[in-house]
Order: C-alpha cells, then sequence, then structure tokens
C-alpha cells in the first residue's frame, strides 16, 4: 500500500466516508430486466466489483421518469415507490463489502429514442438534432421544466430510502437532459432558461436545490459534468470552471469531470491509443475554483497513473470504468503491489458497443463480465475434481489455466509438439 498510499487514503464525500479514491463511473450493462428490476445477474456483477476493493461504485441510467428508456428497456428506475425494496438489494450487496454506491440520475432527453417510447417524440432544451441522436426533440416548456425538478428531487428521495449513499446527476456529454440544457450548440432558448451561461445553468441548479429539500442538507451530491463540449460553439473551459463553482455554492459535494460529448466519443470513452489521463490538464483548471472534490474520469487505467494524478493534486478521486470492468479485482491487487497480475484493459470499446446496440454485455479481456452468475459452479468447483482438456492454442490454454485456478486437476492434451497453435 505504501507504493499507491494517495490511491488507498480514505476520502470524505458530503456526509459519505469513503475508504479509497478508486471509484468506479457509471458503466452501461444492460443487466436489468424490461421491468426495470434488479436480477441477479446485475447484482453479481456488482458485488464482484465490490468485493475487489473500489472504494465507490456509480450505478448508471437510473432514469427519473417511465416514459424515458435509454437505449434498451432494460435499465433501472427510480420514480415508484416499489423501487425501493428492489434496488435495497443492490445496496445490501455492495455494502456486505465495504463499498459505497450511488445512483447516477438520468433523463435521456435526446438519447431516448422514439423506438423504444412507443414512438414518443424526444425531448430536449431546444428543437436541435444531434449527429449521434438524429430524431428532432420537441423543446421542454416552462411548466414542464417545473415538473421535471420534482422528479429528479423524488428520485434522489428514493435513492436514499433504497440505501444509496450519494446521487450523481448526468449533467455531461449533451444527450442528458440537464447536459442538454448546459450546452449552448442545444440550448437556444431565449427565456429564463437559455441565453448566458446563468440562463443555460438554471435548470440544474434548481434541480440541486430541490434535491436538498427532499434529501436533507447532507445527503452527497455529485455532478458528472464535461469541462468543454470540445466543438466550435460549445462550453468553453472558462465556463466549465464557472459551473463547477456555481455547483458548488449551490451545495453540491463533489465534482465527476469529463468533457465533450456524444458528438465526439473519442473524447467521451477513449479508445486504444488514448492517452492515458487526457483529461487532466482539464482537471487541473476546474479544481482551481473548488474547495470541494473532484473525481477525474478519462483512461486512467493503470494504478501509477491514478497515483500519480492524486499526488500531483490533479483531482481528488480517479474513475476507473473499463479497467474494473475488466479487473474487478484491481483494487486489491493494487494494494497488495501485484500490478503484474493486473488484466489490462486494452481500450477496444467492445463493452461500450455491446451497450450502444443494446447487445449482451462483453469485454474482449474478461469474460466473466457481465456473466459472473453464470460461472458461480466453476468458482465453487475447488474440490480436485479433474478436468481434460483438449488442444493447446491460446483457447485450450486459457481454459486450462482457468480452470487450474478455480481447483480443477487438469490435464491438458496437444498432437503437435509444441504449445501455442498457430
Amino acid at each position: 500500500m505504501a507504493l499507491y498510499a494517495n490511491l488507498f487514503t480514505p476520502i470524505t464525500v458530503g456526509n459519505m466516508s469513503v475508504k479509497n479514491r478508486i471509484f468506479m463511473p457509471p458503466v452501461s450493462t444492460h443487466l436489468a430486466d424490461e421491468e426495470g428490476r434488479v436480477t441477479e445477474a446485475l447484482l453479481a456483477y456488482y458485488e464482484e466489483r465490490a468485493r475487489g476493493g473500489v472504494g465507490l461504485i456509480t450505478v448508471p441510467s437510473m432514469l427519473i421518469e417511465k416514459l424515458s428508456r435509454y437505449g434498451t428497456y432494460r435499465n433501472l428506475c427510480l420514480y415508484e415507490s416499489w423501487h425501493v425494496e428492489n434496488l435495497k438489494k443492490l445496496t445490501d450487496r455492495v455494502h456486505l463489502h465495504g463499498a459505497k454506491i450511488c445512483a447516477q440520475l438520468l433523463h435521456p432527453a435526446m438519447a431516448c429514442p422514439p423506438a423504444y417510447n412507443d414512438g414518443r417524440q424526444p425531448v430536449a432544451a431546444s428543437p436541435v438534432e444531434g449527429k449521434s441522436y438524429p430524431d428532432i426533440p420537441r423543446e421542454l416548456t416552462v411548466a414542464e421544466i417545473k415538473d421535471y425538478v420534482k422528479k429528479f428531487g423524488n428520485a434522489a428521495r428514493l435513492a436514499k430510502l433504497a440505501g444509496f449513499d450519494a446521487i450523481e446527476l448526468h449533467c455531461c456529454h449533451k444527450h442528458g437532459l440537464l447536459g442538454n440544457f448546459l450546452s449552448p450548440l442545444h440550448n437556444k432558448r431565449t427565456d429564463d432558461y437559455g441565453g448566458n451561461v446563468q440562463g443555460r445553468l438554471r435548470f440544474a441548479l434548481e434541480v440541486v436545490a430541490e434535491i436538498r429539500k427532499q434529501t436533507g442538507s447532507d445527503f452527497p451530491i455529485i455532478v458528472r459534468m464535461s469541462a468543454t463540449d470540445a466543438q466550435p460553439g460549445g462550453q468553453t473551459i472558462m465556463e466549465g470552471m464557472y459551473i463547477a463553482h456555481k455547483f458548488e455554492e449551490a451545495g453540491v459535494s463533489m465534482i465527476h469531470l469529463s468533457n465533450g460529448s456524444f458528438d465526439i466519443p473519442y473524447l467521451t470513452t477513449g479508445p486504444v491509443g488514448t492517452p492515458q489521463g487526457f483529461n487532466a490538464d482539464l482537471a487541473a483548471k476546474i479544481k482551481s475554483v473548488l474547495h470541494i472534490p473532484l473525481g477525474l474520469v478519462g483512461r486512467i487505467n493503470e494504478a501509477w497513473v491514478g497515483e500519480m494524478l492524486l499526488g500531483q493534486n490533479v483531482c481528488d478521486a480517479v474513475y476507473m470504468g473499463r479497467a474494473l470492468v475488466c479487473d474487478p479485482d484491481f483494487p486489491t491487487k493494487a494494494a497488495e503491489e501485484r500490478e503484474c497480475e493486473i488484466r489490462p484493459c486494452i481500450g477496444c470499446l467492445r463493452c461500450l458497443h455491446a451497450a450502444n446496440n443494446d447487445l449482451p454485455f462483453v469485454c474482449a479481456m474478461n469474460p466473466e463480465a457481465g456473466h459472473e452468475l453464470e460461472l458461480t459452479g466453476i468458482r465453487n468447483a475447488a474440490d480436485g475434481r479433474r478436468l481434460l482438456v483438449m488442444g493447446g492454442g491460446p483457447a485450450g490454454l486459457t481454459a486450462a489455466a482457468y480452470a487450474a485456478g478455480k481447483g480443477y486437476n487438469v490435464t491438458l492434451m496437444e498432437r503437435a509438439s509444441h504449445l501455442g497453435g498457430q
């Protein structure tokens, strides 16, 4: 732990004490059922990450109303009373292992396709299309905005009742409702909710105030925001600094910093070849105006990268998404200085491709990801049972090593005079 002292220093966010500074950002899995219920597969997936030693897990895209499905029918939901007991199964399971859990509250706005919403037109700040979501949205009325403020507050109240330790407001990447209002590229309103940065920020600040009203003054509110839109005419870094500062003034407990938008996906989810910690320069500027913790996301996929960012005071917590999909035991292995055993995320984006196309969740490097429940029997096979593996190519070698690690007495047979296939 001495090698990574910063990573494994506890941190306080609002009234929430987190055991270390490795946070898991919202990574969509679509493991809920079509009624928005927790499934055993979803419980197994998150329990595996909690067991692996992560400090905080953020559960993605929890919908605040029934008519806002997000690219699938399998979203978790926070708008009716029965969701509380449903989700308590998840929070209890994560808490068993000493991790904290956060509910990300989302209205997907432009990313709420008619195909998943009975043909309804998406809603947004203004009737402006996006490259990734070509359906022209309908502009919200002021009365509807006020109604959504209440819905966000109700969702936060239900999250607290369900045992979540914090909530996160999705205010980034332009496609969620709050982030859509923040962007000058999509908010063309001429009323109190548009125009300059104060007007574009009004909706989000009213939501924060309502959440405070419904959950109390000390319940942690995390805001996930973009430092910039990274596009001409979009939100600038100076506006990002102002927005973060205003969120702190409004009582937000922490900023979770991302950058860019759905129109530039390589900035929101860095592919292979992307520099590690590529949002660090932006984070330093945002952090300079804050007194609350700042969490940073963006290709932080090795322990030394997170340790350096924390040590240089670039941020106060590091969000590792795909790294924890790839190896849920990443924190434990880093704490025990077993870095050579950490399964590396290669940035292939197969997990993102699966989520965006409503396909079964998958990780190229970790075949267990999303399938933890199916493998329970294999995990419990440490009784010396014999297993024969035919073929010593990459698949056979992997199967043999995996089974041996789970307790099988393995015999590997290969016809050729060498292992490794072609």
